[in-house]
């Protein structure tokens, strides 16, 4: 597992996601060479669920996609980070 997991949870962000991811991205690389980022689309109606495909396409080694196919809000992205086997730090308060 990699010592860095980022989820960047995203609903109806088309026009805002590859440039976080590149933000991201250019922030992960100098902290770690050992990182994932998780791309969650919580059931977007927009072109995000594509967005974020074209980017796991793009960087396979680093990026995965969680879509989720009904609108769930940020409180479940903490169960889909333990789905994933992922600790969540809350504000310091790590769950």
């Amino acid at each position: 597992m990699p010592s860095i997991s980022l989820v960047i949870a995203a609903f109806n962000e088309e026009a805002t996601l590859e440039a976080v991811f590149v933000r991201c991205l250019d922030v992960l690389v100098e902290c770690s060479d050992d990182f994932e980022v998780l791309i969650l689309d919580d059931a977007s109606t927009d072109g995000t669920g594509e967005i974020a495909e074209s980017i796991a396409r793009n960087h396979p080694d680093v990026v995965r996609v969680i879509t989720h196919q009904k609108n769930q809000g940020c409180l479940l992205y903490t169960s889909d980070a333990a789905d994933e086997g992922l600790g969540v730090d809350l504000g310091g308060r790590r769950i």
